[in-house]
């Protein structure tokens, strides 16, 4: 995708479809910046986008002047920029000060610059972009609770676990990691982590593993899915995961003795 096109353009388009003024009512040096119910297409937009966004079109109708465009951004918890050909973020982000999940699926993403996302976000959704690495994420301040990196075109999972201490969800399914000792070095710093997918995976291919419950050091439980759906029968220890790329060579022995 040649054009750029900026996160801000999709949110600044799905909040303008609300037809809040873009001034207080006090504040407005013309009739005209006001709401105007009765040109509007109000009720033409679809609301999915946000949680919020339907409290905000309510509020729009009952007492048009109370809210503004500015005062929306601040109100919303809950963004989804679902399939907008975004192709960058940008510092728009940031009017959403108290935004706790954002959702940037099936998008055109490349990167992730972290600075350019709300202090308070809790969920991340990147799904279906054209991301190939996680450098940009791997000094992370952002206490996030989920990240979800499936279906994009990521060969390593380049994460700083430290920066991580919060994080209890991990989607890395259906991308192209190949090496699965890396996986595991920072999968087993991520303390926190209780849900991890790596399903579809090149690394998932030739393991004999489905299924993995990593232990960590402080006794706590991972449920983590390679194949298919998550069963409690197939459980494995985690601490024995490193010496499963050895099994090729065990099978070996045998034949070394014969020699």
């Amino acid at each position: 995708m040649n054009q750029k096109r900026f996160a801000s353009h999709a949110l600044r388009e799905l909040v303008s479809s609300l037809k809040l003024p873009l001034l207080q009512a006090e504040d407005a040096s013309s009739p005209s910046e006001c709401f105007d119910l009765a040109n509007s297409k109000l009720w033409l937009t679809e609301l999915d986008w946000s949680d919020e966004a339907a409290q905000l079109r309510e509020a729009a109708v009952s007492n048009p002047t109370a809210y503004t465009v500015e005062l929306a951004y601040k109100l919303l918890r809950r963004l989804r920029l679902v399939d907008q050909q975004i192709t960058e973020l940008d510092d728009g982000l940031l009017k959403c000060a108290e935004l706790q999940e954002l959702t940037l699926t099936g998008n055109h993403l490349t990167s992730v610059p972290l600075h350019y996302l709300p202090p308070n976000l809790k969920v991340l959704e990147l799904c279906y972009n054209e991301l190939e690495s996680t450098s940009d994420l791997r000094h992370c301040s952002l206490e996030l609770l989920h990240l979800g990196l499936a279906y994009n075109k990521l060969s390593a999972l380049d994460l700083q676990p430290s920066n991580w201490s919060s994080l209890l969800s991990l989607d890395l399914s259906y991308n192209r990691l190949v090496d699965l000792p890396a996986a595991i070095k920072v999968i087993v710093e991520l303390e926190q982590l209780r849900n991890l997918s790596l399903k579809g995976n090149p690394l998932t291919v030739s393991g004999s593993v489905d299924y993995i419950v990593p232990f960590h050091s402080k006794g706590q439980h991972l449920c983590a899915t390679c194949r298919g759906n998550a069963s409690p029968c197939s459980a494995f220890p985690i601490f024995l995961l490193p010496f499963l790329f050895l099994l090729p060579f065990l099978f070996l022995l045998p034949f070394l003795f014969l020699l």
